[in-house]
């Protein structure tokens, strides 16, 4: 086994694992002859003799303890609950399977570390996760510096049940690397404090993100914002979404902090509805050098209740001047329909703050 992958399953279990192959070799106490070990994101070990398969399960709360009283194996090799396996060969690479659990499992965490390409797809219909996490998301993705970027493929459910923490996430994806990452998602995405989605882009390669079906929740809007995005490196970013519910806005892009150094814009783009309980349906404030471009499509409907706060926008487009000039212009182009009822607090549809010397253009249907 890879000395590099051997310590990082022994820093993911916070304990001693140990392998020696050819002969055979040992883990947790459990003797295993023959064969590789393999690891998966959230603690499940599958460990592949030259005959037969043997899997074992560890919860990440439980990993320490598991480890140290012995494995429970099953001879059988299916899959369990919501989980991900990274190719012993291949670093970067998983293969995800199995629907979210009935109750809550552990959460995921997929990296691609420095020369490695990341490559996340999936077997079977439906792949979900049901986590009860405070202080992570349900899946976490990190595409490190020196990485050669890559793809996200997955179809299911990804549910945090956390009713507390800001960190308490559906899904995280941070790329810091100079290569572009792609992540398409299908199904829900829902959580019950943090952001559903939170986005990070930190190198020079692109972040993009593509979802159909439903972010948040539109019945009680828990999620605290659908989509929650920010990028300090170089890179654009991209967001296409689709129908979004959020306690605060369904999609919440802040480029702000004067470290951001971003050249290649933002692109957001709505193809269903959003409804967002509190502040702006989308807010982007943009302090890059970049351009700016939202686009929303005909037949959707964005609705900004303003609960409790008089900035009920519907869409709110910021594009704040730096040290470096803030040249990027501003596109707005919305073909559905902005607003909201007339018992709640909406204070304009599209309001803008454009202090970038490039243009600003846009385009409203009603």
């Amino acid at each position: 086994m890879n000395p590099r992958k051997l310590a990082r399953v022994r820093a993911r279990f916070g304990v001693g694992v140990g392998a020696s192959f050819g002969g055979g070799g040992s883990l947790g106490g459990v003797m295993l002859r023959g064969g590789r070990l393999r690891r998966s994101s959230r603690g499940v070990l599958t460990y592949a003799p030259f005959l037969g398969r043997l899997v074992a399960a560890v919860a990440p709360a439980l990993a320490a303890g598991a480890l140290a009283g012995g494995l429970v194996f099953s001879a059988s090799g299916t899959a369990l609950a919501g989980s991900c396996t990274e190719d012993a060969d291949t670093g970067g690479t998983f293969v995800c399977t199995g629907p979210a659990a009935a109750g809550t499992e552990g959460a995921v965490r997929l990296t691609a570390e420095s020369g490695e390409r990341l490559n996340v797809t999936q077997t079977g219909a439906n792949f979900g996760l049901r986590v009860n996490q405070t202080a992570r998301a349900a899946m976490s993705v990190l595409v490190q510096s020196g990485s050669l970027g890559g793809s996200i493929n997955l179809t299911g459910s990804f549910r945090n049940v956390a009713t507390s923490g800001l960190s308490a996430r559906a899904l995280f994806i941070n790329n810091s690397s100079d290569s572009d990452v792609t992540a398409t998602f299908a199904g829900s995405m829902h959580t019950a404090s943090g952001a559903a989605v939170r986005l990070e882009g930190e190198g020079a390669g692109d972040l993009s993100f593509t979802h159909t079906g439903y972010i948040g929740t539109k019945t009680d809007r828990t999620s605290r914002s659908a989509i929650h995005a920010a990028h300090t490196g170089t890179g654009g970013l991209n967001i296409t979404a689709n129908d979004l519910g959020a306690a605060f806005s369904g999609i919440f892009v802040d480029n702000s902090r004067s470290e951001m150094t971003g050249t290649s814009g933002t692109n957001i783009r709505v193809t269903g509805d959003i409804d967002s309980n509190r502040f702006s349906a989308i807010h982007v404030t943009d302090q890059t050098t970049g351009a700016t471009r939202i686009s929303v499509n005909s037949g959707t409907t964005i609705t900004a209740l303003g609960t409790g706060d008089t900035s009920g926008f519907g869409i709110f487009a910021r594009t704040l001047s730096n040290s470096q000039g803030g040249d990027g212009g501003l596109t707005i182009s919305s073909l559905g329909e902005i607003g909201a009822p007339s018992s709640r607090v909406t204070r304009v549809g599209i309001r803008v703050q454009h202090e970038h010397t490039g243009d600003a253009d846009i385009t409203a249907n009603k």
